[in-house]
């Protein structure tokens, strides 16, 4: 589960806050004191806030904690050390709302914040806002005043500019497929091998080279129990890393959330399988998608 949205829910009270103090930055987490005395938005409250909205939205979301004074420790790590309660507050929440949609283009959708009060006096004008900027699959470029404008990451506990290839990797994750292999025992000992689509774009000429573990021969067939694959064919390679490739035929696609079975398998001619299969080493290969290796213990 995402540690952004968990955290900005912990905070809900004056005492939350308090026990912030010697918590350091992380990815996911900021913080950020403000100069203003009337609650309006300085000019490096726009700056900060756009910024956190762009890196935050790159990499897995994260929170911005505004009026708590933050310092690089021993460790060279920013951690909070002061309490700065922010004069004004409402004011100050509304103008973090009004500022969302002029923070990035494109907008980041569900960006919110809130209230705390401090001592938790709902009748105070003082305290401290929380703000959660979600992920996105899209690229967000940071906006300022004066035409200034940029590309940002979180990077330990500082936002940093994005660098070219990085802006290219953005922009190539929202149209490239994400191929994982999920993989289902049989009550015979024979295996369900499958590829769910968990990206954006469509996932042509999927293939996959996979070792089965522990191997005592048999053959694949497909969803249907056929030997003679009706949408590709295994390639035998016994002294690879990976002994068997699947190659789909031309047309062969698997679509955003879809789940495409390629293969069951392997029969055992005259039974069923002697020793159980405990482990399946893969890597998968789809267009406008990097190649993603691993192993599934069963």
């Amino acid at each position: 589960m995402d540690n952004a949205p968990l955290f900005f829910d912990s905070l809900r009270t004056y005492e939350d806050i308090k026990d912030l103090i010697g918590k350091q930055e992380e990815p996911f987490l900021d913080f950020k004191e403000s100069r203003t005395n009337n609650g309006a938005l300085l000019d490096d409250d726009q700056l900060h806030f756009s910024k956190a909205a762009s890196g935050f939205a790159h990499q897995q979301g994260g929170v911005l904690v505004w009026g708590v004074e933050a310092r690089k420790n021993e460790d060279e790590v920013d951690e909070a050390i002061a309490l700065k309660p922010i004069p004004y507050i409402k004011r100050f929440l509304s103008e973090l709302n009004g500022y969302v949609k002029r923070s990035t283009d494109p907008v980041v959708d569900g960006i919110q914040s809130r209230i705390i009060y401090e001592t938790d006096n709902e009748n105070s004008n003082t305290g401290f806002a929380v703000t959660l900027f979600p992920k996105s699959d899209s690229v967000h470029r940071a906006l300022g005043k004066k035409g200034w404008s940029g590309f940002y990451k979180r990077y330990g506990d500082s936002f940093v500019p994005l660098t070219t290839p990085d802006i290219r990797d953005l922009f190539f994750r929202n149209i490239s497929p994400d191929l994982e292999l999920r993989v289902a025992p049989e009550p015979s000992g024979t295996l369900r091998l499958s590829l769910f689509n968990k990206g954006r774009g469509v996932g042509k000429y999927p293939s996959v080279q996979f070792k089965v573990i522990p191997y005592e021969g048999g053959q694949w067939h497909d969803a249907e129990g056929n030997l003679n694959l009706k949408t590709g064919w295994v390639e035998l390679k016994p002294t690879g890393r990976y002994p068997f490739q699947f190659l789909p035929y031309a047309g062969v696609v698997v679509h955003p959330d879809q789940e495409f079975c390629f293969l069951v398998g392997p029969v055992i001619m005259g039974g069923q399988q002697k020793t159980k299969i405990s482990k399946v080493l893969y890597r998968i290969f789809a267009e406008n998608m990097v190649p993603k290796e691993g192993s599934i213990e069963l």
